[in-house]
């Protein structure tokens, strides 16, 4: 397990160490299945593209792109973040997680949206998000015989040196066709309450929501 934190790993703040992260895993690990959990204000319209990039001798063969939507809450995230457009635009398989805890109408509202960015999306109802793997991996398959043409060891991958892939990636960074724009800006508050009645508290939510939440489109 490889973490890479200070933002998103598709952000301009930590692109160059996402890039290192896999090149390494590509020299060193060669794994037979890679998993990429990105954050949830990410963009991540330029995976496809990095995994092809030419430094990892087309290693990574990609899949599927999951999006989890939380039920409950995802009309309100979608009309809160933009870069939740760009995640649906570029997934293909749809979680629609915690059915039990949403109503029916919550959850087909959800796909309404989602029926919006594509003509046949897939979707997966689950709760925590149980999926079944083996219905997008062949594991048995896929982790035994090596792609053909690829690679059958790590001495035959051209291994390049620190200075060298920092300059590729300085390259890489400064192209002008990659999805390197920062996530959605998240504002935080604090408040004190000096006062004696519960009720104003209960009231606090709703009088911030009036004041710093925006509609899409107004």
């Amino acid at each position: 397990m490889m973490e890479i934190s200070k933002g998103s790993i598709f952000c301009v703040c930590v692109k160059t160490d996402f890039i290192k992260g896999l090149y390494e895993l590509n020299t060193k690990v060669r794994p037979d299945v890679l998993l990429i959990e990105s954050t949830g204000v990410a963009n991540p319209s330029d995976l496809k593209k990095d995994l092809k990039l030419p430094i990892f001798n087309d290693r990574f063969d990609f899949k599927e792109q999951f999006c989890i939507i939380d039920a409950a809450h995802f009309l309100d995230a979608y009309d809160t973040y933009a870069s939740i457009e760009k995640q649906i635009a570029s997934s293909s398989v749809f979680i629609i997680n915690k059915v039990d805890a949403s109503s029916r109408q919550q959850i087909e509202q959800a796909k309404e949206v989602i029926r919006g960015f594509h003509p046949g999306p897939k979707f997966y109802e689950t709760v925590y998000a149980n999926l079944p793997l083996e219905a997008f991996f062949d594991f048995v398959t896929e982790c035994s015989a090596p792609a053909e043409g690829a690679p059958t060891g790590a001495s035959k991958i051209p291994v390049m040196t620190e200075a060298e892939l920092d300059a590729y990636i300085d390259r890489l960074l400064d192209s002008p066709e990659l999805e390197i724009t920062p996530p959605d800006i998240l504002v935080s508050t604090a408040y004190q309450w000096n006062g004696l009645e519960l009720g104003e508290v209960e009231h606090w939510p709703e009088a911030c929501r009036a004041r710093w939440y925006e509609p899409r489109g107004s």
